[in-house]
């Protein structure tokens, strides 16, 4: 059944901290005042789960969650103005596509 009221609810639950959300079965959309930062952020989401399903496939039950002071501490440095990643990865990943030949830039 279609919900009307689902885009709504989706965006009211995005805000000025909270640029991204997992939607089961539905994927990962993300927030960001560029392509740049909507991509860094899917990575951001991506790679944890990733070492996560890593950790518990090989057995390691019960992985411990990172404390809530850890996790603002990474916020803190992930939003700090001026970071050097802000300049670096972009132009790497569009070398990278350039070389892999996608036209991306039309």
């Amino acid at each position: 059944m279609l919900s009307f009221d689902e885009p709504g609810r989706l965006l009211a639950a995005l805000g000025e901290r909270n640029k991204a959300m997992m939607l089961r079965q539905h994927g990962t959309p993300a927030l960001g005042t560029s392509v740049r930062d909507a991509l860094e952020m899917l990575y951001c989401m991506q790679r944890p789960c990733e070492i996560q399903i890593d950790a518990l496939s090989a057995g390691a039950e019960g992985v411990p969650l990172a404390p809530p002071a850890s996790a603002e501490h990474a916020y803190a440095q992930f939003t700090r103005p001026g970071r050097e990643a802000n300049t670096k990865d972009w132009p790497a990943r569009l070398r990278w596509l350039d070389r892999r030949g996608n036209d991306y830039r039309s």
